[in-house]
């Protein structure tokens, strides 16, 4: 048995092999190989999967792995929401 720990900022499901298997933070038990680890609920996270192999861990010295939250600009947005784009914003001013 190996041993695995999931980071993300907020509790999600982690999917292991497209199976759900526990959550975020919690120490999860895989079988010794090459595993795709994901997460559920809206994709606003980077990498969208890891795939790895897990070996030679232990319960005291699991695989961490980590998923980052988007940020607006590396999301699907067109980026209208950010006043520094648009200078003449009332946002973007000064006053």
């Amino acid at each position: 048995m190996e041993y695995v720990v999931v980071h993300f900022v907020e509790p999600r499901q982690v999917l292991v092999d497209d199976v759900p298997l526990g959550s975020t933070e919690d120490t999860l038990e895989v079988d010794e190989g090459h595993h795709s680890f994901s997460l559920e609920g809206t994709p606003d996270f980077t990498p969208t999967s890891i795939e790895t192999a897990v070996t030679d861990t232990s319960v005291l010295d699991p695989l961490v792995l980590t998923f980052t939250p988007l940020t607006p600009h590396m999301s699907h947005r067109t980026g209208t929401d950010d006043p520094s784009r648009f200078p003449s914003s009332p946002e973007a001013s000064n006053g």
